[in-house]
Formats: structure tokens, sequence, C-alpha cells
């Protein structure tokens, strides 16, 4: 009888806390498919953050802080301050002598001391790993606030920590990794507040929107998705209200409650970056003011008018005009989302039958790491230009997910209401969801091809939670209704969907930021190695070579000479190293953007017929042909 009651309170337990429970285990899953590799490569850009042994930005930073240099504490014009505090927040201590990375640093040819180089690199990242991890937990909190659905929260938890790509870039000291994380952070509790009307969501929510703006400039498009968000709960949200009474206190909580989100994520910009109190042109230039910018003054002034002109209305006509307006036009709520689900599906479907069926459309497909190349900037054709934009998000977040953003995206649609159970005011949020999460993408990728900038996936990183936020309301309505229709249906399309999604991110381990979905043809590729690889390349070498010490390789790429327990010479070194002749050099060891960069030296290589035209050691990243490191012997050596 004891055992019988024991039994059943374990069940009460496990159905009440179910939600904990199963976050814990994704959290934990998280760091066990992340934390081994985490001092195994070295990403480009790295060198300029912790990897250099004359130290880098991440020491310039705390010395600054230590010191009072406050105006040193704009170390970068990203401005990579959030980078900088969690890197070094466990670096740091154990990276006491910078110097120790390196034994010794000639003109061209280093020599590193690769067990303590390793054991630094997984220093730095472990902050900034383990923030990113606990802040999805945060998040996970925050949506089951704002959807009060444990489907939708178990799924957007899952999906943000079985990301291969977000999994990636947080493994990287680099301003994107934490861009992602605190943006969609702010996000999601300023949403809490919007719905809930609880004025303490606005504090953790203001500090991450800080954190967002001090990782990367790019966190201030939150400005403009925050103010979206503000203004489409009026006619969402607000305008079912009866009263107007009701609608003005909603509309100046609301006004009142950005201008306090705005506030404090400057103050703690200011806070964490002094430079600020010292030269206050840094604000405006590490948020609005950043370098490619255009045309954003004027767009401010028109925001900034309209803002006035509805808290004018809310407060002295208390808000009959809003009011009005809103309740008017509510008939638009699905209408809109027709709009933005038709864009958002035919832009996906566009994608994949242009890159997926063999590119029928004849496009150029440039290299995905063209950026502001002519390359690029040289394409006029908007198809081409659309196609080329979209290409990196479809092909790398798991098919399943796709699936199920897709069938959101169908949800506006009446015929769908209809038979849905969800009650209206849900049936509301979702279209809120919707419109304002949809907006923002199309909005983001029309801005991309407006500055003439080729997004790839970091640089699109800030995208990616809203998409995977998007893609976990579809999957909750779908498994949803199979568990209502039975609890196997429920439990086995529950357990496929994880099933998916760790088999795709155990395919790509441990190169996650590599992750390209099997829709994409072998022969293309969507990231480059980012470092990937070197690591794998020196182990072979230091382990299958006799007396690696003595030896002498040239690596077109950073990643390997690291790890590496010879002598290492790192990029266009090469053309002043013995004259560009490649004597004393025994292995070169290439990969595709090293190539493209060191071209010349390579046909300078083959033309001479100093290499063996086969390599000793190949790895294809991700199984694709196209994203290799290659190593190669000296002839007669």
């Amino acid at each position: 009888m004891i055992k019988l009651l024991s039994f059943h309170n374990m069940l009460l337990f496990l159905e009440k806390n179910i939600l904990k429970i199963t976050v814990t285990f994704f959290f934990i899953l998280y760091l066990f498919v992340g934390i081994p590799h985490l001092g195994k490569f070295q990403t480009a850009d790295e060198d300029l953050w912790f990897a250099n042994p004359t130290e880098g930005r991440i020491h310039e930073y705390w010395r600054a802080l230590k010191y009072g240099s406050w105006e040193d504490t704009r170390i970068n014009d990203k401005p990579g301050v959030t980078t900088a505090l969690l890197g070094g927040m466990l670096g740091l201590p154990y990276d006491q002598e910078p110097g120790k990375k390196m034994l010794r640093n000639g003109n061209l040819v280093d020599q590193f001391y690769p067990e303590y180089f390793e054991i630094a690199s997984f220093f730095y990242r472990l902050g900034i790993f383990l923030v990113n991890g606990l802040l999805i937990l945060i998040i996970t909190w925050f949506v089951w606030k704002i959807t009060e659905n444990i489907f939708t929260t178990l799924l957007t938890s899952l999906f943000l920590f079985l990301s291969p790509i977000l999994l990636g870039i947080s493994q990287i000291v680099n301003p994107d990794a934490t861009l992602w994380s605190f943006g969609f952070a702010a996000t999601v509790g300023y949403l809490a507040f919007i719905l809930k009307g609880h004025w303490w969501y606005i504090l953790p929510s203001g500090v991450f929107f800080g954190f967002a703006i001090l990782s990367k400039y790019t966190g201030s498009l939150l400005f403009f998705l925050l103010y979206l968000i503000t203004f489409a709960s009026f006619l969402f949200i607000g305008a079912s209200f009866e009263e107007k009474k009701l609608f003005q206190k909603f509309v100046l909580q609301r006004l009142f409650g950005y201008i306090l989100l705005c506030g404090i994520a400057i103050a703690t910009f200011a806070i964490l970056m002094p430079a600020v109190l010292v030269e206050t042109e840094y604000l405006y230039k590490g948020t609005f003011g950043f370098k490619g910018a255009q045309n954003i003054d004027t767009l401010l002034i028109f925001l900034g008018g309209f803002f006035g002109i509805v808290l004018l209305d809310a407060l002295v006509f208390k808000a009959t005009i809003s009011f009005f307006i809103a309740r008017n036009l509510r008939f638009l709520k699905q209408p809109l989302c027709w709009i933005l689900s038709l864009i958002l599906i035919s832009g996906v479907f566009f994608t994949l039958l242009t890159w997926s069926g063999g590119n029928p459309f004849d496009f150029q497909n440039v290299p995905f790491d063209a950026g502001k190349e002519k390359s690029y900037r040289n394409i006029l054709d908007r198809g081409n230009q659309i196609a080329l934009q979209t290409k990196p998000i479809v092909y790398t977040i798991t098919p399943i997910i796709l699936v199920f953003f897709i069938s959101l995206l169908l949800y506006p649609f009446s015929f769908l209401q209809k038979n849905s159970s969800i009650k209206d005011e849900k049936k509301d949020r979702i279209l809120f969801f919707i419109f304002v999460f949809g907006l923002f993408i199309v909005a983001f990728f029309y801005a991309a091809i407006f500055q003439r900038v080729l997004v790839h996936v970091r640089y699109s990183i800030l995208i990616y939670p809203f998409v995977l936020f998007l893609s976990a309301l579809g999957g909750s309505l779908i498994i949803q209704f199979l568990w209502k229709k039975h609890i196997f249906l429920g439990a086995l399309s529950s357990g496929i969907v994880f099933s998916l999604l760790f088999a795709s991110l155990l395919a790509d381990r441990p190169f996650y930021f590599n992750y390209t979905n099997d829709l994409l043809p072998r022969d293309q590729d969507i990231v480059g190695a980012w470092g990937y690889g070197g690591y794998e390349a020196a182990q072979y070498l230091n382990n299958t070579i006799p007396f690696p010490e003595y030896l002498t390789a040239w690596s077109d790429y950073d990643g390997f000479c690291p790890f590496f327990e010879g002598r290492c010479i790192k990029g266009s070194n090469i053309k002043w190293y013995n004259k560009g002749t490649f004597e004393g050099i025994d292995y070169f060891v290439v990969s595709r953007r090293g190539l493209i960069r060191n071209e010349s030296s390579w046909k300078k290589l083959n033309k001479n017929d100093i290499i063996n035209p086969k390599p000793i050691w190949t790895l294809y990243i991700g199984d694709r042909p196209g994203n290799f490191v290659e190593v190669y012997e000296r002839k007669n050596k």
C-alpha cells in the first residue's frame, strides 16, 4: 500500500513539474553536446579577442575597468562589450599571462603551446556558452508567461537548446554569440509586460536589451521591433476592449513601458561601456549611427513624431482618436497576417525551388561569404537577390522546424481557425505573434537588400530565435491536436520531433555551426569552415609524424597553427618567408576560404611541383566536399 502511494505521489510530482524536469533535461543535453569541443578550434577574428599572445580586446576591456580608463572601454565599434565581459569572466583568471599561448613568436614563424592554448580557449568560451544556456532557461519562463501553453513552451526550449546553429555560435567568442540570446530574451520579456501588464518584467527586459546592443550594433534593430510590438498591441490586443477608459490605461501603460525599457537599456549600455560618459557620441555610434546605416535619422524623426501624437492623444484626449482607429481597423488583423504569411511562405518555397531544384531560374550563385563584395553587389535582379538572402536561413534550420514554421503561417487563414478549439483571446495572441515577428523577419531581409549586404548565417543570427519560436507555435498546434486525438499519437509525434532534432545535432557533431540540412544538394555550401577542422588536422600531424616539433607547416587559414606542435606560418605571411620560395616547409594545410584568399600561393606551389598532388589527410565538414580541410606533404621531404 505504501509503495502504491509512493508511486502515485511520484506521478503527481511528475505531472506538476513536467515543464521544469523536461527543460532541465534539455539544458543538460545542451551542456553534454556543447562543452567537450569548446577548446578544440579557433575561428576567424578570435585572435582579436583573446587568441593573440600579445593580448586582445577582452584584456583591453577588463584592464580599462580595473584602472578606470573609461574611454578605453570602447574596445570595438561593434561594440562587443558583452563578449568581452562574459568571455573574460572565466578566461582571464586562467590566462594571466597571454604570452604563454605561444612558445616563440618570430616575425613570420610561430611556435605555439597547444595544451595551454586549448585550455585557455575552453575557459574564454565557457562563460558565453553557460550564460546563453541560462538565458534559454529564462526565455523558456517568459514564453510560458506569454503563451500559457506547455507545448509551445517545451518546443521553444527544445528548438533553442538543440539548434545546431545557435549552439555553434554560442561556442564562439564573437559579438554574434550574445546578440541573439540577449536580444530574444529582451523581446519575450517585453512581450510578457505587454500581455500581462506587470511592471516587473520591464527591468530584466531592459537589462537584456542593453546587453544586446552592447554585443553588436545590430541589436539596435530591437528599438524598432519593440516599438512595433508596442503599437501592434493596440490593434491586436487593446482593440478588443469595449470601454475607452480601459483602452486608455492599456495604451498609457505600454507607451511609458517602452520609454522605461529604452531608458534601462541605455543606462545599462552606459554603465558597462563608460566611454559613453566621456564621449556621448559613442552612444549614437553604438546603436543607430553604425557604419553603413542609411537614412536612419529621417526614420527616427518620423517614429518619434508618431509616438508623440499617440501619447498626446492618450494624455489630453483620453485616447479618443486611438480608440476610434483601433476599433475600426481591427478587421485588418487577419488580412495583415494573410499578407505576411503569404510573403513568408512564398519566400521559403521560392528558395527551396531555386536551390533544391537545380536553380531553374538560372540565378547567379555567388559565394555565401561574398558580403559586400562586387560579386553580390553587381547583381541587380531582385529575384536573384532575394534567393541569395533567404538561402542561408532556409537551409540551416532542421526540416521538421521548417514544416512547423509553414504550418503556423497557414493558421491565419479562416478555414483553419474555424476548426480550432482555441479561444478567441488566444487566437488574437497567435495572430499578434505572427504579425510582429513575421514583419520583423520580412523587414530584416528588406533592409539587407536595401543596404546591398549579402546576409550569411552569422549576420542573420538575430533572426533565428524568432523563426524557432514561430515554428514552436506551429508545432504545438499540431502536436496538441494529436495528443487530444489519442495519447499514443501525441507521445509518438513528440518522440519523433525530439529524435529528428537530436539526430541532426549528432550528425554534425562537433561542427555545429556548419549545419546544413539535406534539402540542399551536397555540392553546395552555406557556411565555411570558420576555423573548424584545424584542430583535427593538427592532431593528425602531431600523432602520426615523428618529432612534429621539428617540422614546419603553412596553414592558409586560422584554426590549425595553435594546435600544431611544430613551427607554423599563417596565411599571407608565406609571401615573405624565404622570399616566397616555400623552402623549409614540410606540410601545407588548406581550406576552402583559405584557398580563395591565397589562390596565387597555391597556384605557385602546384606550378613549381613542390607538393604531392593528392592530400595525405582530408576532412569534409558536414560531409560536404566543398567545405574541406586538407593536409598536403612536400615532395622529396
